[in-house]
């Protein structure tokens, strides 16, 4: 770590696929304080090409350096199979870019099938700006039923979203 980036970046690049999550840990760790357009390209292809059990901590790393590049490598991960993973990606959205977020949120809420999923959802929309979110829900909310229905209309009460009472 005391040579410059540029010199050992392949290297912690590489052991960001390892298996042992100490190693992966501290590559990720490397390459978040590097924070350089080449250490973020290398942490979304991560996002693609890690296993599930490391796709977790990139999931985690790209928390901490969040920039809007990394929202299409995110997307596709919602619909992971794997549960914790979905939902960290969920989580991971929001931090990278709230109010990107939103879209994203609604449309995975219309299509989302697990309720953990609809949950972690709704979390994370009360946490992104309200005025966005309210009218996201609003032009979807015809979509929306059963439990996402109630969700929606748990987040306007939360909001106080009052131009939806009628």
């Amino acid at each position: 770590t005391y040579f410059p980036p540029n010199e050992v970046l392949d290297l912690f690049a590489r052991e960001i696929y390892n298996p042992a999550p100490d190693v992966c840990a501290v590559a990720l760790d490397y390459l978040v304080n590097v924070n350089s357009a080449e250490s973020k390209n290398l942490l979304k292809e991560a996002l693609v090409k890690s296993s599930p059990e490391n796709l977790y901590q990139v999931l985690d790393a790209i928390t901490q350096i969040p920039d809007d590049s990394f929202i299409p490598a995110i997307v596709p991960i919602l619909n992971n199979t794997d549960e914790k993973t979905r939902i960290k990606a969920i989580q991971t959205l929001v931090k990278v870019n709230s109010q990107k977020a939103v879209p994203i949120l609604v449309k995975r809420l219309i299509e989302a099938q697990e309720t953990s999923d609809c949950n972690a959802i709704k979390q994370a929309l009360l946490q992104t700006p309200p005025n966005e979110t309210i009218s996201e829900l609003g032009r979807n909310l015809k979509k929306l039923e059963g439990d996402k229905l109630v969700i929606a209309l748990d987040i306007f009460g939360q909001r106080q979203a009052t131009q939806y009472f009628s």
